[in-house]
């Protein structure tokens, strides 16, 4: 669905039911012919090797559930892709 349509964002949660997300991030990243979405993660408490296999996996953001939805549009740390401010981003991404 990703690769058809090239979203501008894309929310995964790690614990997808018959679907692995180190293998659904690795797709988009390999997969778009165009653009580049962030990847937002979604992983439980204590899993440290998870969320880092997340990030070298190719995710730009990995929050830890339970998550409120308020916190996708908080100000995460670094730049966005695109190189413009990260909640900004973020917001045109989840608003359009």
């Amino acid at each position: 669905m990703v690769l058809e349509h090239s979203p501008r964002a894309v929310i995964l949660d790690s614990n997808m039911s018959g679907l692995d997300a180190l293998a659904s991030i690795r797709q988009v990243r390999t997969g778009l012919q165009t653009g580049r979405p962030v990847i937002i993660t979604l992983a439980h408490p204590g899993q440290d090797w998870l969320l880092q296999a997340l990030l070298r996996a190719g995710a730009d953001y990995c929050l830890l559930k339970p998550v409120a939805p308020a916190l996708i549009l908080a100000r995460p740390a670094g730049q966005t892709p695109e190189g413009g401010h990260p909640t900004r981003a973020l917001k045109r991404c989840l608003t359009r």
